[in-house]
């Protein structure tokens, strides 16, 4: 079944520019029905098989990037994720944007007060494409996304039809916290530093956008979801290696 990329480009940013981006705890915006309803559908009857996604440490995470793998898809799913990734390149452009005049909360607290000059011509990697899957045992302690990242989103690939609030992204407020990147603090317990101050659903087809800055902490409660797999497309506006030891430093760009 095909679909249209200029009408799907134009129903996404469409969303995007009509949600409300939300400052506290962190600069975010949650959008509903993000995809057309056709296209969200024929993404969950294309995804991968498990066979395909590698396995990292994470919450026991599989992952897969669309791009490197592209050529081990099934071939009537090709097509698909092409428009899908070149929607998403768009996506990213328009996340940027709603964003932009909170890009201090992101730049200042490695840059200090100079950053706007600093950040003025930007490189910036907007095609990435990931999928994500976490299987039986889910669970994600508060952290914050690493430095590169500019801004985040997360597609919500629920293949039921109701939304799962045992499955919810959890939005924390830092009291006074604040990490330069995705640190594992070894033995350090930073609960008592979070307190929650929004829930996102696990629900088909949502889209939870956030502006990664070093108090952006997010994470999800763990719990066992039995069979089930958590299923997350993972889509950002990233700096690129270069241009983040430029602002940030070695230490933390890398």
């Amino acid at each position: 079944m095909d679909h249209d990329l200029e009408a799907t480009i134009a129903h996404v940013v469409g969303r995007i520019g009509a949600a409300e981006v939300v400052a506290d705890p962190f600069p975010h915006m949650v959008i509903a029905d993000f995809l057309p309803p056709r296209l969200y559908r024929a993404l969950l009857d294309a995804w991968p098989p498990t066979a395909l996604f590698e396995h990292v440490n994470s919450m026991h995470r599989r992952e897969v990037w669309i791009k490197q793998r592209l050529g081990a898809l099934p071939p009537d799913h090709v097509p698909l994720w092409r428009l899908i990734s070149r929607t998403l390149k768009d996506a990213n452009s328009a996340i940027f944007r709603r964003f932009q005049a909170h890009l201090g909360a992101k730049f200042e607290p490695y840059i200090g007060p100079t950053w706007p000059e600093r950040v003025r011509r930007l490189k910036i990697s907007m095609g990435g494409l990931q999928l994500a899957s976490y299987p039986g045992r889910i669970g994600l302690p508060p952290h914050v996304d690493h430095a590169r990242l500019i801004t985040n989103a997360f597609l919500y690939c629920n293949e039921r039809d109701e939304a799962d609030t045992d499955q919810a992204t959890l939005l924390y407020r830092s009291l006074g916290l604040a990490l330069p990147g995705n640190l594992n603090i070894e033995g350090t317990d930073i609960m008592p530093y979070m307190q929650v101050a929004g829930t996102v659903p696990y629900q088909p087809n949502l889209c939870l956008t956030f502006l990664n800055t070093p108090r952006a902490f997010h994470g999800v409660a763990e719990r066992d979801i039995g069979p089930r797999d958590r299923r997350l497309m993972i889509f950002n506006a990233m700096l690129h290696t270069e241009e983040a030891v430029r602002l940030f430093g070695e230490v933390v760009a890398r």
